[in-house]
């Protein structure tokens, strides 16, 4: 399927008056930013923050009037295109299941990041604390580390 967005597109959406900037996009999802009128776009005053998502044929078919805004230097660092936008996504799977039976679904592969920040799920559905993960070599996260981390802090969430 074609992707219809480029990062930092700016589209007008059906669903507000306000416009909304693509951060990231592929087939299944897009995720953007939203501008506000008291603060400007959200995620570039932002230190860390959960990305506005939404399934890239909603907003296909919601979308108008895009105006092209490619991403400048300090953007591409801070919002990080180059990383995947998900990993490990399987509708089989739970992170109750075994580790080796997770660990065993994918090819390890290496993330180049040195830190990662994983939000579980407490047992009522909603975020908890972030956990982080730091890379073993401090330059690149083995998707297998990432898995190891998820299963353990998922665990934890629903042991309390």
């Amino acid at each position: 399927m074609h992707v219809p967005f480029q990062i930092g597109d700016i589209l007008t959406v059906s669903w507000d008056h306000r416009p909304i900037r693509v951060l990231q996009s592929d087939a299944i999802e897009t995720f953007y930013d939203a501008e506000m009128d008291e603060v400007g776009w959200v995620m570039a005053k932002a230190r860390t923050a959960i990305y506005y998502r939404t399934s890239t044929r909603h907003l296909r078919e919601n979308a108008s009037d895009v105006l092209p805004k490619p991403f400048s230097a300090q953007e591409d660092k801070k919002f990080r295109p180059d990383l995947p936008m998900r990993l490990f996504r399987h509708y089989d799977a739970r992170w109750s299941d075994e580790l080796s039976i997770l660990a065993a679904l994918e090819n390890d592969v290496l993330i180049p990041v040195q830190e990662v920040a994983i939000i579980p799920f407490g047992s009522r559905g909603g975020a908890t604390k972030a956990i982080k993960v730091q890379a073993s070599d401090g330059k690149h996260l083995h998707l297998r580390e990432l898995i190891e981390a998820a299963h353990f802090a998922q665990r934890a969430e629903y042991a309390v």
